[in-house]
């Protein structure tokens, strides 16, 4: 149980962290790399997915739970995007939503792979 808080914690935290970093007020100036942004947002959403698989591991059904985490964090990424357009030099981008959701689902893949060869307990 203990464990089980701490590791919530360690999400909440995480989610805190994005949502710092989603409502920074944007640079005016153009990346050093085109769309370097998608990778940073594929990276971001994958590392998320990856903390919550726990989440689902300690669960009874485990797709049904992990379906839903995946979904509620899609969600929290669409509603990052829309209050980006409350921001100074920030906007809300389909792209960015895209790389999100495909950060998703490489880090659940990611994490089912670290389950398999049980590198990680939940």
């Amino acid at each position: 149980m203990r464990k089980a808080v701490l590791h919530l914690g360690v999400v909440a935290a995480y989610a805190l962290l994005m949502t710092l970093l989603s409502l920074m007020p944007g640079n005016v100036s153009e990346p050093w790399l085109p769309h370097i942004d998608k990778f940073l947002h594929l990276g971001a959403y994958a590392a998320f997915a990856v903390l919550c698989a726990p989440i689902w591991w300690r669960s009874e059904n485990i797709r049904r739970t992990a379906l839903i985490t995946l979904m509620l964090l899609c969600l929290f990424g669409g509603a990052m995007e829309l209050a980006q357009t409350l921001v100074p030099n920030r906007e809300a981008s389909w792209l960015d939503m895209l790389a999100n959701s495909l950060g998703l689902v490489l880090g659940w893949g990611g994490s089912r792979s670290i389950k398999k060869a049980r590198i990680w307990r939940a």
